[in-house]
């Protein structure tokens, strides 16, 4: 298979004119003459063309800037019609004159020929991808049994160089689930995500899934690794730019560890995104380490572990009064304020008034025990992992 560069040189041949490919999505240009690539626009025109012609043309007035002196002249641009998520733009530089009519015939064919270039370079591109993201799952989720076979994973991803790894987990949600959203929309923002990532952190991979991207990072210095705040602002930016529009995100963050454990940063990674989905706000970073009490629950295998940390009181009291349990621990959430509880629940002040003075006299509450208090705040914290395991059994 011909490369690009070698596909425009034999294009620049046969209009003798240079020529240039522009990646619009990536900022990346191949040219025949890197003189030409930078550019001035000072008028845009659109092109008559026949009717047998199929793409669109245009016409720029452009002064090149990196010729000694700079020159004007004009260029032909046409958008190639392509099916991933790229977009690519084709330049002809019309010098020293324009493109007669007997070329455009040329021009046409030669950007017919590049579009199933890029389409096999894409399919071969999706496949290797496939390829890696089935590599990288076997290595994360335990399916090497064999210290070599984990270091030949390595050395293929070429993140074998540093004693470290970090895992860094991505997850998004739709803003309204009732809502249909393109299904394209999906994989190009986890692209975006990935870009802007990718700026940042060196000797990182990645797997991707669905609504997923994982990114593992090799580094040396056990001090350093993956920083919260530099990924908030790359999120942030993202956010600013209206990527997020239509998602919300979770990013949850492993602690480090050495490459026969990356595994089990996987599955801090997964326990992370579960707290993060079950107590926090969206578009929020949570590290594995901070997770604090979570993890002695999160160590829990089955949902019968869990229940034993909740009193049989307060089971009994969730299952026959249900509201009022939710009111309660909201209650206590917003520091014992009726006005916060009616806000969070959509209800009157007085109906809230009223909801604890009844769990009071059931439950027998004393609203000045902390210890009872916090007894309370962490059974509404249990009943939530419990009840986010069975839906995910």
């Amino acid at each position: 298979m011909p490369s690009i560069d070698e596909i425009l040189y034999e294009f620049k041949k046969m209009i003798l004119r240079d020529v240039s490919l522009i990646n619009t999505t990536k900022g990346i240009e191949i040219a025949t003459n890197r003189e030409l690539s930078n550019v001035t626009i000072i008028s845009t025109s659109e092109v008559l063309t026949e009717k047998y012609v199929h793409f669109k043309y245009e016409r720029n007035g452009v002064i090149y800037n990196g010729t000694n002196p700079p020159i004007t002249g004009k260029q032909i641009r046409v958008q190639i019609p392509h099916l991933g998520y790229d977009d690519y733009e084709l330049v002809i530089h019309e010098l020293p004159e324009q493109v007669s009519s007997e070329d455009f015939m040329v021009i046409e064919n030669g950007v017919k020929f590049l579009q199933m270039e890029l389409l096999k370079k894409y399919v071969i591109s999706q496949n290797q991808f496939q390829q890696k993201n089935n590599i990288i799952s076997d290595l994360l989720n335990d399916r090497l049994f064999e210290e070599k076979d984990i270091n030949e994973v390595l050395d293929s991803l070429t993140i074998n160089k540093y004693k470290y790894y970090q895992l860094m987990l991505i997850k998004l949600y739709p803003r309204d689930e009732k809502k249909n959203v393109n299904k394209d929309l999906l994989p190009q923002t986890l692209r975006q995500i990935r870009l802007k990532i990718r700026d940042s952190l060196k000797d990182i991979v990645f797997l991707e899934r669905l609504d997923v991207v994982v990114f593992i990072h090799n580094f040396n210095d056990v001090t350093a690794g993956i920083n919260p705040h530099t990924i908030e602002k790359k999120m942030n930016t993202l956010v600013q730019n209206n990527v997020f529009k239509d998602f919300y995100y979770n990013v949850s963050i492993s602690s480090k560890v050495e490459k026969l454990s990356i595994p089990q940063a996987n599955r801090e990674a997964l326990d992370t995104e579960k707290i993060l989905r079950l107590f926090y706000n969206p578009n929020n970073i949570l590290l594995y380490e901070d997770l604090g009490i979570y993890k002695l629950f999160l160590d829990s295998n089955n949902l019968a572990d869990l229940k034993k940390f909740i009193s049989a009181r307060l089971t009994t009291f969730k299952s026959q009064y249900p509201l009022l349990f939710e009111t309660l621990h909201t209650f206590l959430d917003t520091n014992q304020n009726y006005i916060l509880t009616s806000e969070k629940l959509y209800l009157h002040p007085k109906t809230v008034r009223y909801r604890i003075d009844k769990t009071k006299t059931i439950l027998n509450v004393n609203f000045a025990n902390p210890e009872e208090l916090l007894q309370i705040q962490i059974a509404a914290r249990l009943f939530k992992l419990i009840d986010g395991r069975k839906t995910n059994e």
